[in-house]
């Protein structure tokens, strides 16, 4: 499935990426957000774009990828008194894609979706502008990955398999396969 020279255990760190989905199948909607301008954002070449919300995993801190994915999503969509939650067991992970940078270590992503989220999204220091998508077709300004990945994903498809960037975010190469299970 995975090329030799592309496995997952080329990584240095664990990530989550989750998108909100609500709308009955063939009518769905994500929720997508700007990346913020951040000093990391500009680095990727990834400020400006819609994405889902997510971060590092912290040992220590998070007990599994759901718990990152929860203690971020908070985070990245309010404050305390407006943002976006959920129950764990309305987040499902999707897909795990090693994502391979030709000037940077590689990162193992869960990509996450949450079918039932609770409250509202405000403009946060690494998220703006929030707010509900259609997914089909998906908007143009997100991630050449996730114009890989979430098309298939919300067809509901898991995937498994590598992305290959180079240093200007461009998708170089890639290695995508359905699989039954993510376990």
């Amino acid at each position: 499935m995975l090329r030799e020279d592309m496995n997952e255990q080329e990584y240095t760190s664990i990530c989550s990426v989750g998108y909100p989905i609500r709308g009955p199948r063939g009518q769905e909607e994500i929720h997508l957000g700007e990346k913020a301008p951040t000093p990391k954002a500009i680095k990727r070449c990834i400020n400006g774009k819609l994405i889902g919300y997510g971060g590092d995993f912290e040992p220590g801190i998070d007990g599994d990828i759901i718990d990152c994915f929860l203690r971020e999503f908070a985070q990245e969509s309010g404050d305390e008194t407006s943002h976006l939650s959920a129950h764990r067991k309305d987040v499902e992970e999707v897909a795990r894609i090693l994502i391979k940078n030709t000037v940077r270590p590689g990162i193992l992503l869960h990509y996450l979706f949450i079918r039932n989220c609770r409250g509202v999204a405000i403009s946060t220091r690494e998220i703006l502008n929030p707010g509900w998508y259609p997914a089909r077709p998906l908007p143009d300004n997100i991630l050449e990955a996730d114009k890989l990945i979430l098309p298939r994903v919300i067809q509901g498809e898991r995937l498994r398999g590598w992305i290959l960037y180079d240093e200007n975010m461009k998708v170089i190469g890639h290695e995508l396969a359905s699989v039954e299970s993510l376990a």
